[in-house]
């Protein structure tokens, strides 16, 4: 696995959360300079029409997100890994600064007494086992993609390549959770607006580019109407063995608000105190897609040798069409 490969599975981990809320916001130029020359491309691609309804709503929430330059908020997080039929549950504070930094601590959480799983086997009925997510920190500084592993006091980083650093992380993995305008976006991804419900909408998108697809193979994003930010997302892995899922919740979502930072971590979120730490090589192979993120130092007890847990072939899961996922 290359670099660039294993860089881009880093990313969609680290930043996902930090800075998927806004939305579609234009990464702006510098007043004054000019923009940099690019490359035209090979051929032209061809695009369908997309839904007038959908189109519009593309533009108004580039418009009404541009603006969004710090968010801070809390989620929820659920993986799913459908060979060993776990889910892992894990909630935690985000904190993203445009255009391009982003912090998600996560504490994985032990499942509450007498809880069931809502995902299950699709031919025997049982539930998944529920496990509590791991103890993670993941920072994206707008130069590095650092992972540091808390109970195990040591950490992985590796660099952005310059060509991905500052306004140009749109063109990174999963760039509509990063910032694209809704041109760029409808050429990037097919997508269809699945739900139009009192409240919220629901989008699917697809990757159109085989880069992109390396990542996930689709997405459903719940937007609110309000706020125009997701509170709720899906990710299935593109092998279609497990899934991901974040909740967001819109009641303490802080957005443009200076004084958090200095308030919630003292020092600079992204750039943390790592001397008592302990840095190990980022692996060369077996990184897995966001959704069944592990890092090097840690193994799961579901993917431990001698593991009796049951393995099945792995199945395409679709995202479903209604509700929105919730917090139980």
């Amino acid at each position: 696995m290359t670099d660039h490969r294993r860089w881009s599975w880093m990313l969609v981990s680290c930043a996902f959360v930090g800075t998927l809320l806004t939305g579609w916001a234009v990464a702006q130029q510098p007043a004054g300079s000019a923009p940099k020359a690019q490359r035209p491309p090979a051929a032209v691609m061809q695009v369908e029409a997309v839904d007038p309804k959908l189109d519009a709503l593309l533009k108004e929430w580039e418009r009404n997100t541009a603006g969004i330059k710090m968010l801070h908020g809390e989620h929820f997080r659920r993986e799913y890994n459908d060979v060993f039929q776990v889910e892992k549950q894990s909630e935690g504070m985000f904190y993203f600064e445009a255009p391009d930094k982003g912090r998600i601590d996560m504490k994985g959480t032990p499942p509450a007494k007498g809880a069931v799983s809502r995902k299950k086997d699709p031919t025997t009925g049982k539930a998944y086992r529920l496990e509590a997510g791991m103890d993670q920190i993941w920072i994206c500084n707008g130069k590095q993609i650092v992972v540091v592993d808390q109970p195990q006091k040591q950490f992985e980083r590796m660099d952005i390549p310059p060509e991905m650093q500052g306004n140009n992380i749109i063109r990174s993995p999963l760039p509509f959770l990063f910032g694209m305008k809704a041109d760029d976006a409808k050429r990037r991804f097919q997508m269809n607006l699945a739900k139009d419900e009192p409240g919220y909408w629901v989008i699917d998108v697809v990757p159109r580019s085989k880069a992109d697809a390396q990542n996930y193979s689709q997405a459903r994003v719940y937007l609110d109407k309000e706020k125009y930010v997701p509170f709720a997302v899906r990710l299935i892995d593109p092998s279609g063995s497990g899934s991901t899922e974040y909740l967001f919740d819109r009641e303490k979502l802080k957005i443009n608000n200076p004084g958090l930072k200095q308030f919630l971590f003292k020092t600079d979120p992204f750039n943390p105190n790592l001397s008592s730490y302990k840095e190990i090589q980022a692996p060369n192979a077996g990184v897995q897609p966001a959704s069944n993120q592990v890092p090097a130092s840690s193994k799961s007890a579901s993917t431990r040798p001698g593991s009796t847990a049951p393995q099945k072939a792995p199945t395409t899961q679709r995202p479903p069409t209604a509700p929105p996922p919730q917090r139980r």
